[in-house]
């Protein structure tokens, strides 16, 4: 266990509220943030292990691990038992807590053997003593593709945080035979076209896109920097969104680097998305690039696809297709003066 600052603290569970309806009861995270320093004096050597890795909470598709790693051997808080409004939480109380601006930063790992060469998911989570040096995390695999690579753990704002939500939605749409869905999404400040499938629960063929029960949209942000980062380039972006279309199976079309929106066209006949990047938000402009075009045929339950991909023509303008072309004309339309330049 190292001491890497790329931690979080949200990472580690034991900073929530045990309680879904009483928030109050769990640690002001940002007080603790604000109060520690972004390294540990400690070195792992002096870190122990105290209550060894329990597990807990399992399902078919994840499990609670807990674990403490403490500069000490004995719990920091004391024997006083606690009373009144949650004061064991109190970061002022430290008749209780002894309040350390040290985090101790634990990285985790879980793989399919005990050598670890074959690791399945891992993570980072800052612990303190706060919550007595514990750590808590959750290791879902709820779906079979990819997601951010074993670099990124459980995502309570996405998909993955809401397993049982999701799954209820799946089998209400599978079973009663729903057709026509159409899901729209954002927030993840990238642009997103997939067909909308039950991995591993049903067969999905994405190359015909037969096995889909609906679609899915989901946006870029018209201001706010890439997940990539501020000043991701457009061959860096490129690169990951290359990656991220070739490991999740049911994801057709990519792009992280245009900032940007979409727009549907709705039908009784069919459904046409048409997205739109920005080439620049450092200056104001009605200046738009064409990136890619979808289209949804009623009934269909999938991507409608030309040339072997799911975009029209089977090209986009940036980003990654399964199975088609990047072409970039590089050509954007102004819509203040309708006029098509060049860039």
């Amino acid at each position: 266990m190292c001491c890497a600052t790329s931690a979080a603290f949200v990472g580690n569970l034991n900073y929530l509220s045990p309680s879904r309806h009483h928030a109050s009861l769990g640690v002001s995270i940002h007080r603790v943030a604000k109060r520690t320093h972004g390294t540990t004096p400690w070195q792992p050597s002096q870190l122990n292990f105290t209550h060894g890795v329990a597990s807990g909470d399992p399902s078919e598709d994840s499990v609670i691990l807990w674990t403490r790693a403490a500069p000490t051997n004995d719990n920091d808080a004391s024997n006083v038992t606690v009373s009144g409004y949650v004061p064991l939480y109190d970061h002022s109380t430290e008749e209780y807590v002894m309040s350390s601006n040290a985090p101790v930063c634990v990285d985790w790992k879980i793989a399919t053997s005990e050598s670890l060469k074959h690791v399945i998911d891992s993570g980072t989570a800052y612990t303190s003593s706060d919550v007595d040096y514990t750590v808590k995390i959750i290791f879902s695999r709820i779906n079979s593709s990819i997601s951010s690579g074993a670099e990124t753990p459980f995502n309570y704002d996405q998909w993955d945080g809401y397993q049982a939500n999701r799954n209820r939605t799946f089998h209400a749409l599978y079973n009663n035979k729903i057709g026509n869905n159409i899901f729209l999404a954002g927030d993840s400040h990238a642009s997103w076209v997939s067909d909308l499938i039950w991995l591993d629960e049903h067969p999905y063929d994405p190359v015909t896109g037969n096995g889909s029960v609906g679609v899915e949209f989901a946006g870029s942000a018209v201001s706010s920097p890439s997940p990539a980062g501020q000043n991701v380039t457009l061959a860096e972006a490129q690169i990951g969104s290359e990656y991220f279309v070739a490991t999740n199976t049911e994801l057709q079309w990519q792009d992280f680097y245009y900032r940007g929106y979409y727009e549907l066209s709705i039908s009784h006949e069919r459904v046409d998305a048409a997205y739109f990047g920005v080439p620049s938000t450092k200056i104001r402009s009605g200046a738009e690039i064409s990136l890619a075009n979808f289209t949804v045929l009623a009934g269909a339950n999938k991507l409608h696809r030309e040339n072997g991909a799911a975009a029209a023509g089977g090209v986009v303008e940036a980003g990654s297709l399964k199975g088609g072309k990047v072409v970039p004309r590089k050509v954007l339309f102004d819509t203040e003066t309708d006029e098509w330049h060049s860039y």
